[in-house]
């Protein structure tokens, strides 16, 4: 996506991308379901990652969203240690 053309920081725009750009890893099947760790996920990566990513100037947005999974599909709120997941910081610092 050209930056220069699209407002990627609009919230549906942003939203919209983000979602195009996940589809093509997860499928829309996975994604349509709300609890597979796959819809869960992108729910975070959209609503709730304190870093709310820009698609346009993100090159590790698949990366992130691959350990959001990892954390969802494994129960991560579980964990005995799960201490910096899913926060702010960049996701290479999270385990």
């Amino acid at each position: 996506v050209d930056p220069r053309t699209v407002n990627c920081t609009d919230p549906t725009t942003r939203a919209a991308l983000i979602t195009d750009e996940i589809t093509n890893i997860s499928g829309q099947s996975a994604l349509n379901d709300p609890t597979s760790p796959q819809s869960s996920a992108l729910e975070w990566l959209i609503e709730n990652d304190p870093l709310q990513i820009n698609p346009c100037d993100f090159p590790t947005i698949n990366q992130r969203y691959a350990l959001a999974v990892l954390f969802y599909a494994t129960n991560g709120n579980d964990w005995i240690n799960n201490a910096g997941w899913l926060s702010g910081s960049g996701e290479c610092s999270w385990f």
